[in-house]
């Protein structure tokens, strides 16, 4: 039981820098009523609530905002680091290609 426990949270996907985890969510109070407002219903109550939810809708946005630029950035970086690749590519072809020139001047 423990060894498929250590393999199982030794697993790459969940340690990978990559994985991001994100969970959309509404908020439930099982105590929202609680307190002399809130049972006593009406106006107040009503616009505690609205205010409650409209808190949570501007945090959520502002999540999503931020997880968005994070997403922006990453592209970003893999990006550069792709030309960085390319790069490095087409320098060891090069590096053949006068490889293969010394080989046919020894050759002749």
């Amino acid at each position: 039981m423990l060894r498929q426990l250590t393999r199982k949270a030794a697993s790459p996907v969940l340690f990978s820098p990559t994985y991001r985890a994100f969970h959309q969510s509404s908020v439930v109070f099982s105590g929202r009523e609680s307190g002399a407002i809130g049972e006593a219903g009406g106006a107040f109550s009503k616009k505690g609530h609205a205010q409650e939810d409209q808190y949570y809708r501007q945090l959520q946005a502002e999540q999503l905002r931020k997880l968005k630029g994070q997403h922006k950035e990453h592209i970003q970086n893999h990006q550069l680091e792709i030309k960085r690749l390319q790069a490095l590519i087409e320098k060891h072809k090069e590096d053949i290609d006068e490889l293969e020139e010394c080989v046919g001047d020894l050759k002749k």
